[in-house]
């Protein structure tokens, strides 16, 4: 006694076979996928940019640091005499200038422009501080020459009493 849709019956039961194993197949596969790959990407990317950033970090130290030494430099040629303002000046420019080749050249972010505008910026404090020393060279020979002016419109004031009174004496 067979039913009379026994292949039909028999069809379904092998396509559910087939499409259970291809699914059991499908997931067994999944598992043994490569996605471990994955991770060790990210970490691998993770760990490159961890690292450019440690040396901008480092970099931005070592900056800091020369950054700092030249300011005490230019800090200097205020209480400087006027022998040792060119001395400290060319000191202040090889630091400024080893500053300057610090800045890496493959860099084109705004970093860059930033490091390339402090460098700027010290040489022009450190022309302005040489400046301000002629300044006050001129300042101090502006007092002189003032101290002599009121020395001589003190003579010149004597000078005219004494004519006056000749004057006077020279009517009588």
């Amino acid at each position: 006694m067979k039913p009379e849709n026994y292949k039909e019956r028999i069809y379904s039961i092998i396509k559910f076979a087939i499409l259970f194993v291809f699914t059991v197949f499908l997931i067994v596969l999944s598992f043994f996928f490569d996605f471990n790959k994955l991770p060790i990407k990210e970490n691998r990317t993770l760990r490159e940019q961890a690292l450019t950033i440690e040396k901008e970090t480092e970099f931005q130290q070592e900056f800091s640091k020369q950054m700092m030494e030249i300011k005490v430099l230019i800090d200097s040629l205020d209480d400087s005499p006027k022998k040792d303002v060119e001395l400290i000046s060319n000191s202040a420019s090889k630091k400024i200038n080893l500053l300057l080749q610090m800045i890496p050249e493959k860099d084109t972010t705004f970093r860059q422009k930033m490091y390339n505008n402090i460098v700027q910026t010290y040489y022009d404090l450190r022309d302005a501080k040489e400046e301000l020393k002629d300044f006050e060279e001129v300042e101090e020979h502006i007092k002189n020459l003032e101290s002599n002016i009121e020395s001589l419109t003190i003579e010149l004031e004597k000078a005219r009493r004494d004519n006056d009174i000749y004057r006077n004496r020279s009517r009588y």
